[in-house]
């Protein structure tokens, strides 16, 4: 696996988006790291490689899969039992529809309420436009 590209997600994250030779797109919370991907990234470095700026585009913000949420959110260290957990502080009825929404949709829309929220708790001190940033990375996990 070779990087072909990187791109910062915000100016004020080390956050990155990598795409890789082999039709990988990566969503790292932090170049460091000793994965394959953090390996590769750090080669493209040693070769020169510099990340581009993140350009968000303000066309429609597409819906992600249960999957795409899941890892772009892990890639911050935002796990599924951190998300359940947020539910925690919402009122009983409020709580139990939304562990069955994120327990079991296929698809999660940006503008859903329950979606705005959880990014709110989850990724405290980020801007809307760094959530953004975040959301429309994780559209990029194929």
């Amino acid at each position: 696996m070779r990087v072909i590209s990187c791109s910062t997600v915000s100016p004020d994250t080390t956050a990155l988006l990598v795409k890789t030779d082999d039709g990988g797109a990566w969503f790292l919370s932090s170049p460091d790291g000793d994965t394959p991907i953090h390996l590769a990234l750090a080669e493209w470095f040693t070769l020169g490689g510099s990340p581009e700026p993140f350009v968000l585009t303000h066309g429609p913000i597409p819906d992600l899969t249960s999957r795409q949420i899941r890892l772009g959110l892990l890639q911050f260290g935002v796990t599924d039992a951190a998300v359940e957990a947020a539910f925690g502080a919402l009122p009983p009825a409020e709580r139990a529809a939304a562990l069955v929404e994120w327990r079991h949709s296929n698809s999660f829309s940006w503008s859903h309420p329950l979606v705005q929220r959880l990014l709110s708790v989850v990724l405290p001190g980020m801007t809307d436009e760094e959530r953004e940033a975040v959301w429309r990375g994780a559209a990029q996990i194929v």
